[in-house]
């Protein structure tokens, strides 16, 4: 039989976006189902995780910029994917001080991005 591969927290972006489904079909589906701009966005959430972790962070902050329901999990994971982007850092701190609400990831994103 063949060997299964399982996702880690080690798993690097380019070894997970082998493992993760082809996003445009998931995308569609999502968006059928109507599961992708409702509220809580959870579901968008997931997506968004997906695209800023594969690399696809043009993508990500496409669909970013169009979720209708946005929570602190969903600036969070925009700022993390932007940090990590070359110049990508004043760009995170923009989101930042758009946030209404800031938690100790969004701190910590920002703290980090600064001392590297």
């Amino acid at each position: 039989s063949a060997p299964t591969t399982r996702y880690s927290p080690t798993t690097s972006p380019s070894r997970l976006s082998s493992l993760l489904p082809p996003l445009p079909p998931l995308h569609g589906q999502l968006l059928r189902r109507g599961l992708l701009f409702s509220s809580p966005p959870h579901a968008a959430n997931a997506l968004f995780h997906f695209y800023a972790t594969a690399g696809g962070i043009l993508s990500a902050r496409y669909l970013f910029d169009e979720m209708p329901f946005r929570d602190i999990a969903s600036c969070n994971t925009l700022m993390t994917a932007l940090a990590r982007t070359p110049g990508g850092l004043d760009v995170a701190r923009q989101v930042f001080e758009g946030m209404h609400l800031r938690n100790v990831v969004s701190w910590n994103v920002m703290i980090n991005g600064y001392v590297k």
